[in-house]
């Protein structure tokens, strides 16, 4: 009666085995993708490091204040600010703010902000 029962268990032990091998190499590979995905977050950490010593050295207020006084920079005073409604084209300005989805012929729609052309601000003196 033992012989009937034994090719089926036979089978579904080789078929278990086989599972578990496959789970296994599966785990491995799962392993290593993990393994390389730390080592390029450590190396991403790290340039994000160097990015940021490097933005804090050339932001540097006595760096910013002698390139300034090359190009002949000085400080706005309170006589250059104006309120915005003397700003020539406002309404252009305020339009920028607004975003405009564009279908693409793709099928994907962009998003597009318009920007009008700069104008100066006119200080009384005329030309």
């Amino acid at each position: 009666m033992l012989r009937r029962p034994l090719p089926p268990l036979v089978l579904l032990l080789v078929l278990a085995t086989a599972f578990v091998y496959r789970q296994e190499l599966r785990m491995v590979g799962v392993q290593r993708e993990r393994t390389a995905l730390a080592r390029e977050r450590a190396r991403l950490a790290g340039e994000i490091r160097a990015l940021e010593a490097s933005l804090a050295w050339l932001t540097r207020p006595v760096r910013l204040g002698r390139l300034a006084a090359a190009l002949d920079m000085v400080p706005a005073t309170a006589d250059r600010l104006v309120p915005a409604e003397a700003v020539a084209r406002r309404e252009g300005i305020e339009l920028a703010r607004r975003r405009f989805p564009v279908p693409l012929p793709s099928g994907y729609v962009a998003t597009l902000r318009a920007r009008p052309p700069l104008s100066p601000v006119r200080d009384g003196a005329g030309p």
